[in-house]
């Protein structure tokens, strides 16, 4: 067979040349609405390698990006790497001290900056070779950039980088390569995957400063749909905005934004006409049961999947996308069936460890190497089980099971029971010193607006479906929850306040 190496460059060039008028809209952080095509984003991202090789970039160089879900962002995605550099997206959500640490530890020569992140970047206080300011700077990078050849990429060579979220320690880099990504849109665009065709319209409500906004910039543009950018703006009244008037039939998000969506959808009946064919990818954390319900009334298809950095970021996905899913009642809750080419093992104690072809086999600079096995398996940390149609279940994370008088309770169980409950809007369950049991559990409650607390109700309702030692001690409600960079409760800062 030919050697025919798999890198980005392939996946742009197919998009030029057979989706040259497929749109890319774009709002961008000031508010404004940028409409473009793949043959202009082409013309842009090659005119953005070039600028970057005249500015002196050499193959390796990791080009910082502090930007949000906007078009120079998706150039970046493909020039940085068309040039032989590492676009290397810094999560706008960290403290400057962190994204200072972590510019510093990635040794970023050149940075990609949006005028209204400058603050922020001035907070960092890293010094680099050279900072585009977007748009005015990067626009004149663009109309510099005279023709200049661009070098033959190799398909084992990095791409891209981004560092882990730091749920369970400082943030950790992870590098990929040209072939990962490559192989992760063939994966993740499969009919039992995200199921993605060149008619459809995508929408990412997922950040592209973090996990390569799960890959579907690159999936897109391989297969010639329709891409949908949100700026700056997630909140529920903006992304309704766009999900109507351009008519998405796919987005992606983590379960929180969706419930956001939901409520302004439940609020406001007939506001927004959203396509008849919308189908939405749930992932980042476990969703109750009561969330899928509430698709469904709404006319939504849903699905979930899993993933984590290290995978590039996704690692499985749910084929049952409504409520006739095949298996019965619940197998659509479950985190789904490891993409081909991803294999899994049960690890100590039920951990997942997994290992394929877009599966870190390292940090950047070595850290943690304890979060691999001896033979090179990643251990994930999810404590996952297994149906028989290879179907998974996330039971809990290893590090936020409950050990009470020597029996094990699953926190995330817990959790999407008390979801479940129409007042609750957000729920966590965490373990708690006790001096005769080891840990017990303590639920957090976020109520919904104008409900009122009931713990004695919340307890009898877990007692229809846990025995009474599984269920939490005590109920506290509280104002918010707090949440790591990427959304996800921040389980480690709650142990630490009520410990």
């Amino acid at each position: 067979m030919m050697a025919y190496p798999l890198t980005l460059d392939r996946l742009l060039e197919r998009a030029r040349r057979w989706f040259p008028t497929t749109g890319i809209v774009a709002r961008q952080p000031d508010g404004s609405v940028r409409r473009s095509d793949y043959a202009a984003w082409h013309q842009r991202a090659t005119a953005l390698a070039g600028g970057l090789l005249q500015a002196g970039l050499r193959p390796g160089d990791r080009v910082a990006t502090l930007l949000w879900n906007q078009s120079e962002h998706v150039d970046a995605y493909f020039g940085v790497p068309l040039a032989g550099g590492v676009v290397h997206p810094l999560n706008v959500r960290l403290h400057p001290a962190q994204l200072a640490a972590i510019v510093r530890h990635a040794g970023d020569r050149f940075a990609l900056v949006d005028a209204s992140l400058l603050d922020l970047w001035r907070e960092i206080g890293v010094p680099v070779e050279r900072v585009i300011v977007c748009p005015d700077a990067y626009e004149a990078l663009l109309a510099t950039s005279s023709p200049t050849p661009l070098p033959t990429l190799e398909e084992n060579a990095a791409a891209a980088m981004a560092y882990t979220s730091g749920t369970t320690g400082e943030p950790k880099g992870v590098v990929y390569t040209h072939r990962a990504l490559v192989l992760h849109a063939l994966a993740t665009a499969l009919p039992d995957a995200m199921n993605l065709r060149a008619a459809d319209c995508v929408l990412p409500l997922v950040p592209m400063f973090h996990a390569n906004a799960w890959g579907i910039p690159y999936t897109a543009a391989m297969i010639g749909c329709k891409l949908v950018l949100p700026g700056a703006a997630f909140d529920a009244e903006s992304a309704l905005q766009l999900l109507a008037q351009e008519q998405v039939t796919f987005s992606a998000g983590v379960p929180v934004i969706w419930d956001r969506i939901l409520d302004a959808l439940e609020q406001h009946p007939g506001r927004w006409r959203l396509h008849p064919e919308l189908r939405v990818n749930l992932g980042g954390a476990p969703a109750p049961e009561a969330l899928f319900h509430r698709f469904d009334r709404q006319g939504i298809r849903v699905h979930m999947g899993w993933g984590m950095t290290e995978m590039s970021p996704v690692g499985a996905i749910n084929p049952n996308f409504g409520p006739g899913a095949q298996g019965g009642h619940g197998a659509r809750l479950r985190q789904g069936r490891l993409l081909p080419l991803i294999e899994g093992r049960a690890g100590d104690s039920g951990e997942l460890e997994v290992r394929g072809p877009w599966v870190a086999d390292q940090y950047w600079g070595g850290a943690a190497p304890e979060a691999w096995t001896a033979d090179g398996w990643l251990r994930t940390g999810d404590i996952v089980a297994f149906d028989a149609q290879g179907l998974m279940t996330i039971v809990d994370r290893a590090h936020d099971l409950i050990r009470s008088g020597g029996e094990w309770i699953s926190s995330v169980a817990l959790e999407n029971a008390l979801l479940g409950l129409p007042e609750i809007q957000e729920a966590a369950v965490i373990a708690v010193p006790d001096p005769k049991w080891q840990e017990r559990p303590l639920a957090l409650i976020v109520l919904r607006p104008g409900a009122a607390a009931d713990p004695a109700a919340w307890r009898r309702s877990l007692e229809q479906s846990f025995a009474p030692w599984q269920c939490p001690d005590r109920f506290l409600p509280v104002a918010v929850l707090p949440r790591t960079p990427t959304g996800k409760i921040d389980k480690r800062a709650l142990r630490a306040q009520f410990a």
